[in-house]
């Protein structure tokens, strides 16, 4: 049922496999590869994890346009457990509950930083893009102030004898 879920994320047909959809099939290698840089390269060092994790959450912004939404991320938990408990009853001990406890906590920590790092570029975003509207509001201000037509001087004529009465002509 996850599986599905995530199929039907990706916009597969639920009629078509998905190993046909090369951006779904190609996820499993970037999973894999993201997973062991962070257990086997970096060795879940907190730090790198953390940086890791919340630098790859915060590429999913890009992601919302083609219809990402933060929520895909407890589907993504629930595979990634079905996997794990899939996995250890094919290849380890199916009732290791503490290996299964800590594997689920690591998950955990890792899609919560992703999580993190989502929601702190959203939040920067969001902020530069209310900054840009002002500045655009402030630059459309001053540009209707300029355009907008100034007064003319209204010229008074005076009378004739008070610019020069010598040379009047109007008596």
């Amino acid at each position: 049922a996850v599986q599905k879920a995530m199929i039907q994320i990706f916009g597969i047909p639920l009629d078509q496999d998905a190993g046909e959809n090369l951006s779904y099939s190609s996820l499993y290698s970037i999973i894999e590869d993201f997973f062991t840089k962070l257990i086997v390269t970096q060795q879940l060092d907190e730090e790198a994890t953390v940086a890791s994790a919340q630098a790859l959450g915060a590429r999913h912004i890009d992601f919302v346009g083609k219809g990402f939404n933060a929520s895909f991320w407890d589907i993504f938990m629930a595979c990634l457990r079905d996997e794990l408990h899939e996995s250890m009853e094919t290849y380890g001990d199916g009732d290791d509950h503490e290996l299964t406890h800590a594997f689920e906590k690591t998950f955990a920590w890792v899609l919560y930083n992703m999580r993190s790092g989502f929601h702190d570029r959203k939040k920067k975003e969001s902020e530069a893009r209310i900054k840009l509207e002002a500045v655009a509001e402030e630059v459309k201000e001053k540009t209707v102030l300029e355009r907008k037509p100034q007064p003319k001087k209204i010229i008074e004529k005076k009378k004739c004898a008070e610019e020069a009465p010598t040379r009047c002509r109007c008596s």
